[in-house]
């Protein structure tokens, strides 16, 4: 009698695990989407690198520029001041 409603117990239990992880599996086509996306963030990671070299360059050059203008405001102020 204990044995059948112990059984009975655990036949109840696996079928909700079954039941419970049947939806939670990945798909082909579910490994494929993460795939693509996984690509497309890639993509865009390289792209914001890209920007990022770009605009350091930028600012290199502009803080080159306001160097070598306040080395002219200083000499000049040497001597015309």
């Amino acid at each position: 009698m204990q044995a059948e409603a112990q059984a009975k117990a655990q036949k109840e239990f696996l079928t909700e695990v079954r039941d419970a992880s049947a939806g939670a599996s990945a798909t082909k086509a579910d490994i494929a989407a993460v795939k693509i996306d996984s690509a497309k963030i890639e993509a865009d990671i390289a792209l914001v690198r890209s920007e990022m070299r770009e605009l350091s360059l930028q600012i290199t050059i502009r803080l080159g520029g306001m160097i070598v203008a306040l080395g002219g405001i200083l000499i000049a102020i040497k001597y015309f001041g």
